[in-house]
Formats: C-alpha cells, structure tokens, sequence
C-alpha cells in the first residue's frame, strides 16, 4: 500500500472520503434528475402532441388523427372521446360507445361522458342501456339541464311523453332558455288543452306566466293568456306594453283593451256598457298612446292643445290648430274602441270651429280595426267651416259579423290635391258611442204633455236633429 507508511497522508484521505461520497452523492441525484426531466419532457411532448391531434382530428374530422391521438396518449380519456365523436359522425355508433367506455373508465364522474355514451347507445339501439348512462348522468350532475333534455328526447321517442316532459321541466331549471320548446312540446302533447298544458307546465315565476301568456296569444287562446297575467306579479310597464301590442297584433281587442283598463284602474263595473274612454277629454295625455285611449298624431302643420276656456258639456275640450298644407289623407286623433258585432250604433260629439278655411272639411270616419276587414263603416257630414258656436252631430253605422272594433278618426275630406290647404281653429268635446235599440221603440207623451220621448227596455231615449237637418238621432251619453 503507498500510503501505508504514511500516517500524514493517510490523515487527509480520511478526512476527504466523506466529501468526496458526497459529491458522488449529488452527482447521481444530478443524473437522475435530468433522466426524470429528460422523460418528463418527453411525455409533455407526447401529451401535447396528443392534445393537438385530438383538437385536430375534431375540426378535421380525420379518424386517422384521431387515432395517433390516441396511440400518442394511451391514458387521455379526451382522445378516446374525441375519436368517438368521429365515429359517431361516420356512423359507427358501437366503435363510439367502446371509446367512450375506455374514457368513462379513465374519468368515471365526468357526466358529459355518461351524456354522451347514452346519446350514442341509443343511436346504437340499445335504448335501455341508453337511459341507464343517461340516469347516471343526471345522478352525478342533478342540477345540470343537458342529461335532463337527452333523457327526455330519449323518452319522448319511446312513446313515453309524461315522463318526457317531466325530464324537460327539469332542465328548464337550470336553463331557463329551453322553456319555449318545452311549452311548445306540451302545446303538441295535449292537443293545445291549456288547462292541462298548465298543469303539466306548472309555472311559478313571473317569467315562465309570462312566456305561456304569450305563447298563448300566439295561438289564439286570449282569455287563458289574460288569466295568466293578472297571477304575475308587479307587471312591469314595459311587459304590458308588450303584451298589449301581442294582443292587438293577433286582434283579440276585448283581452286588450282589460289589460289596458287594469293599467289604468279602470274597474269593470265603471266601463259596463261604456265604450269610448274620455269622451270629453279631461284625461287626455297628449301623446302617442298605444290601447283604447285617444291616440294624438304630430302631423306638420297641426297643433292640437287641451283648451279650458272653450269647453261644450266638460271641464276642457279638445283644439285643434290648422296653419298649413297638411295631406288630406292624415288622421289627426284617433281611439281604439271594442264594439260588438251585427250590431248597429250611434256616435254622438259636438264640434265648433273658428275662422276655419279649407277645401277638405274635417269630418269623423268610422272604420273597423281588422286587416281582413279594414273598410270604412261611416263618415259624418263635413264639420263646420267658418266660425260657430258648439253643434251637435252624430253619425250611425252598423258592424259587420266579423267586426269586434273599430277605430274612430278625425280626417279631413278628400282634396282636388294631395297638399290641400287648410287655417283655422275646430274644437272636439263630449264624444259617446251608444248602441241604437234592438227593439221597436214606441213614441210616448213627455210629462208635460207637450212632446214626444221614445221609450223601450225601460229606458228613455230624446229625439234629437241631426247637425244635417235630416233627421233625428236618440241621445243617451255613454262615456267613462
């Protein structure tokens, strides 16, 4: 030994063996994290390129990418579900349900697999299996509506639509989006059936009676629409608005015109048998008023201002300032008002004018609210020209068996020219509507035996000539 005879030598050795072990020591730590970083890297590479294969092979459509995916990333359940979903695409529904059997494997608690593996079992023809995948779906996300609608589809096509339709109730929970096609399904189901339509739909939020209500609507069935609205809570004016516009698109002007009253507090028993709204126009907001009040229009030319001073039966009137060449054709204010069929009724107002000049007098039109049937009923004689004092006049008109409103008007007579010219001032006060009577009414000597008075049904109707000179109409106000 060469050190044997040499204690000094043999000294240092000693001392330097325990960091010399440890810097072997380090050395082998050294190489074996490079070795782990070396695999490491690789199996990040192999992963993402794995990763990149299944993102590929999805837009592609390509099984054969697919399948390297898979061969890259033997362990990644995306690479078999995204091969399944390829598969299912060529359909080849067995080879789908095997990959998503091995992913289901890798990733148990995932309910989109479980989703998906009943979706492709059914298309396989293993309906039964099907619900199985699809029950453990909706177990692992209750709360989720993908597995609740898959499972009605699924249910649907068995025959079995109550149970279906429970399912989709289920998913409307959660997205509340789906809703439409569900009130659409029952709507099939029980052959339009409101009543069991909510029964099946059960809807507990403003929202959902607000979407049956315009469902319903939709499909002609108004009084079961209008019940639905008056459950919702604080209707917010812009709902009734919508829903108001609903029902006149679909002319049901009876539903339309309560919603309209409740909006206003208008109670039932006040608007019994009292058709025109503000006949003498003490409510009158002078804006564009969508229902059954009086409807004003901003033509060029016009301006029409509520007048206290001039007034015939109210507290103020209705005026109207002409300084111009308006068209002929434009209606200056307008009501929407329900009407009954078949039935004939008489239009009372009274009118004055001052230092009014034209060659298209102004006159009332009478026309029906209906597109199928949008012709005129009546139109009274041209209103005063010149300066007057208050008139009365009235126009009479009879409704067809399709009529169930009409729109009254002020226009102006037809021209020799579009442009007509037309200055001065007419006042509107006192408007009423009354139905004329349906029974033979026989002439009766007033009390102080100096006149007549028509009576029939109990009530007393006054003769009265018309602004024409012609003839005599009954008057009988009729106004809320």
């Amino acid at each position: 030994m060469p050190f044997a005879n040499d204690p000094e030598k043999n000294t240092n050795l000693t001392r330097r063996a325990p960091r010399i072990i440890r810097l072997a020591g380090i050395a082998v730590c050294l190489i074996a994290i490079v070795i782990a970083l070396v695999l490491a890297t690789s199996v990040v590479l192999r992963i993402g390129q794995a990763r990149a294969l299944v993102v590929s092979s999805l837009s592609s459509g390509s099984l054969a990418v697919a399948d390297e995916a898979v061969r890259l990333s033997p362990g990644d359940p995306d690479a078999y579900a995204r091969r399944a979903a390829i598969l299912a695409k060529r359909d080849e529904p067995l080879l789908a349900v095997d990959d998503l059997r091995q992913a289901i494997a890798f990733r148990p608690r995932d309910y989109r697999l479980w989703t998906e593996l009943g979706i492709t079992l059914e298309r396989a023809g293993n309906s039964q299996a099907a619900l199985v995948a699809l029950a453990e779906a909706r177990r692992l996300a209750p709360l989720y509506a993908r597995p609740h609608w898959e499972t009605g589809l699924l249910l649907n096509k068995l025959g079995r639509q109550g149970e279906a339709l429970a399912e989709f109730r289920h998913a409307t929970s959660s997205q509340p989006s789906l809703l439409p096609k569900v009130i659409d399904f029952a709507w099939q189901h029980f052959s339009g059936n409101c009543e069991l339509i909510q029964r099946a739909i059960e809807p507990d939020t403003n929202y959902e009676r607000l979407l049956l209500a315009f469902f319903f609507i939709r499909k002609d069935k108004p009084g079961e629409a209008l019940s639905l609205i008056r459950q919702i809570n604080n209707l917010t004016a812009h709902d009734r608005r919508q829903l108001l516009n609903e029902f006149l698109r679909a002319e049901q002007f009876t539903e339309a015109h309560e919603l309209w009253a409740d909006s206003l507090g208008i109670s039932a028993e006040s608007r019994a048998g009292r058709v025109i709204y503000d006949g003498g126009f003490e409510s009158l907001r002078l804006e564009d008023e969508t229902g059954f009040g009086w409807r004003v229009n901003r033509n060029s030319g016009v301006q029409i201002s509520l007048d206290r001073n001039a007034k015939d039966d109210h507290n103020q009137s209705l005026r109207i300032d002409w300084q111009g060449s308006p068209d002929a054709s434009d209606v200056v204010i307008s009501q929407l008002v329900v009407v009954a069929p078949n039935t004939t009724y008489q239009l009372n107002f009274a009118v004055r004018a001052q230092e009014l000049i034209t060659g298209g007098a102004p006159v009332i039109t009478v026309t029906s609210a209906h597109q199928a049937d949008s012709g005129k009923l009546a139109q009274s004689t041209g209103l005063p020209l010149g300066t007057t004092g208050w008139q009365a006049h009235s126009v009479g008109f009879t409704t067809t068996n399709a009529t169930r409103a009409i729109r009254i008007s002020l226009q102006r007579e037809n021209c020799a020219e579009p442009r007509c010219p037309i200055f001065g001032s007419l006042w509107l006060d006192d408007f009423s509507l009354i139905q004329a009577p349906s029974v033979r009414y026989q002439p009766r000597m007033n009390a102080d035996n100096r006149g007549f008075a028509w009576s029939g049904n109990g009530k007393n109707y006054q003769p009265r000539m018309n602004a024409d000179n012609r003839g005599f109409a009954w008057s009988r106000k009729g106004n809320y």
